[in-house]
């Protein structure tokens, strides 16, 4: 993957956020009261990411975007 990897992907300004949160280290809940959504909301967003990418779990979508020297 190429440092475009977020316009490859698709990926909203929100989901980019939610990511910004959780290469960070936020969980579900951390990150819907940061950016005034619910848990629920905030999980929606990681799983989008998650599909998106097509990865297994938050950690190897960390893992991921490390690899590719994204710098959200």
């Amino acid at each position: 993957m190429k440092k475009n990897t977020i316009n490859y992907l698709n990926i909203t300004k929100r989901e980019f956020e939610v990511l910004k949160l959780v290469i960070r280290g936020y969980n579900n809940n951390e990150i819907g009261k940061m950016l005034n959504i619910s848990t629920f909301t905030a999980k929606a967003y990681v799983s989008s990411l998650i599909e998106k990418t097509g990865v297994r779990n938050r950690i190897h979508l960390c893992y991921l975007i490390g690899k590719t020297n994204l710098k959200p």
